[in-house]
């Protein structure tokens, strides 16, 4: 097996995306020069680097504010919805009651709620926390709520065998299967929990990224409102990149699958002319025949076995009650 040059891996996930972006750049200079935009319409690439150097200051003292909102929102609002997924999956009752309010919720335009939050909370961090959070609430909740629910029938069922209780089964069973679904809300929130604290920051506050955007746009200084939502995407960017790493770190079960899905790691082997891999995957194909049929039955059955015996002999996992009966054909 060969497996992929990391040269090639930096080229695919790295320089690409740079050689896109500076082509982007280049032909955005190129259109306002051949149509003759004004500067006060959209300035050239040139004139907002020149506000990102001479403007970086003011740019960082209303970057942090919105990064700590950003943070709090997104931290708070994945914390909640995390908790309610685990309430939905656990009591149908409550998922019933509760999640078409959820929804509800979801469907109000977060600029009509923002005036809302901000005469409940006051004009500091609170109300932008608050809707930023809101905003990151509803993706993770739906994600957490098919993550907890997709956990394997086999391995539910292997571990009523065992006797384990509500407990064991969310630790050993549907945490790890929702993991996925949750980094996959927990990517898109790291971006919306930015645009919640930007669209919060329009009303009633002096500072942050998002008060800066609308103050340029009433004065027309174009040049130092594009900086600061190149200020924003780079927040939002790093963000997103936190949260993959830290996706990679954790769910390590599914970096080969990812790996193989989109070209990187190693490689499957050579295929024949009808597809198949090696001598191996050409006897896995042949499914007609009934002695291939009993002996992935038998297979299964080993595995099952096996795995019940390496989940008994775990040190968290007990028993609760006398032990299951085994059925005799």
């Amino acid at each position: 097996m060969t497996a992929r040059s990391p040269d090639a891996v930096l080229v695919r996930r790295i320089v690409l995306p740079l050689v896109v972006i500076a082509g982007l750049v280049i032909l955005w200079d190129v259109a306002i020069r051949a149509f003759a935009i004004p500067p006060y319409v959209i300035p050239t690439p040139a004139s907002v680097g020149h506000a990102l150097v001479k403007e970086r200051a003011r740019l960082v003292e209303n970057a942090i504010p919105t990064i700590l909102e950003s943070l709090g929102g997104f931290a708070l609002g994945n914390l909640v919805a995390i908790a309610a997924a685990i309430a939905f999956v656990h009591n149908k009752m409550l998922e019933r009651a509760l999640y078409p309010v959820a929804v509800a919720v979801r469907t109000l335009p977060v600029v009509a709620i923002a005036p809302i939050f901000v005469l409940m909370l006051g004009n500091g961090y609170s109300p932008k926390i608050a809707i930023a959070a809101l905003i990151t609430f509803f993706p993770t909740l739906v994600n957490m709520v098919e993550g907890l629910e997709s956990a394997d029938p086999q391995a539910l069922e292997l571990m009523h065998v065992l006797s384990a209780s509500r407990t064991e089964v969310f630790r050993y069973v549907r945490w790890p299967s929702s993991l996925p679904y949750l980094f996959s809300a927990m990517r898109i929130a790291s971006t919306s929990s930015v645009l919640g604290a930007l669209v919060a920051e329009w009303i009633g506050t002096n500072t942050g990224l998002g008060y800066l955007i609308v103050l340029t746009t009433y004065d027309f200084r174009t040049a130092l409102l594009y900086a600061a939502m190149v200020v924003t995407s780079a927040i939002a960017l790093a963000f997103f990149f936190m949260v993959s790493t830290l996706e990679w770190l954790l769910v390590r079960w599914e970096r080969g699958g990812r790996g193989n899905r989109h070209g990187d790691g190693e490689r499957a082997g050579p295929t024949d002319s009808r597809g198949c891999r090696d001598g191996r995957s050409r006897r896995r194909r042949r499914t007609g025949r009934p002695g291939g049929r009993r002996r992935r039955r038998a297979g299964g059955r080993r595995g099952d076995a096996a795995r019940a015996l390496r989940l008994s002999r775990r040190p968290g996992l007990r028993r609760h009650g006398p032990p299951a009966r085994r059925h005799v054909r």
